[in-house]
């Protein structure tokens, strides 16, 4: 999948596929790409099963989406403050309450992996 500046990132569903892809549609915010977008369209195609993720950047973006994810469940993995470039983005969903664990970006991969279907987050050994 590649999306530049003018595309929006989506997940689709059905009763047993999911697919990503990029689309024209509207911006949201103001923003095309837009990480509400992108999260709350993986909330809908994931429900309880959706894990996201919010990088180092500027701003808000996302945070809303993130609220989806976890309306339906879903967990939400933040990089921490001290390996973000720009703490924006994940310090809005840390501030807004949306965020299970905050971790170094280099971490994160261990922690998507604790996710795993029916498991709970825990800290690293």
């Amino acid at each position: 999948m590649n999306a530049n500046a003018s595309w929006q990132s989506i997940v689709a569903s059905g009763l047993d596929w999911e697919q990503a892809h990029v689309t024209l549609d509207k911006a949201v915010n103001g923003l095309r790409p837009s990480g509400t977008y992108l999260f709350e369209s993986v909330a809908r195609a994931y429900g309880p099963a959706a894990a996201a993720v919010i990088l180092t950047g500027m701003g808000k973006d996302g945070v809303e989406g993130l609220r989806a994810v976890k309306a339906h469940g879903g967990r939400v993995i933040a990089q921490d403050e001290a390996s973000s470039v720009v703490y924006g983005m994940p310090g809005e969903a840390v501030s807004a309450g949306l965020v299970d664990a905050s971790v170094p970006v280099e971490e994160i991969a261990h922690w998507l992996i604790e996710l795993g279907p029916g498991r709970q987050i825990k800290e690293r050994r």
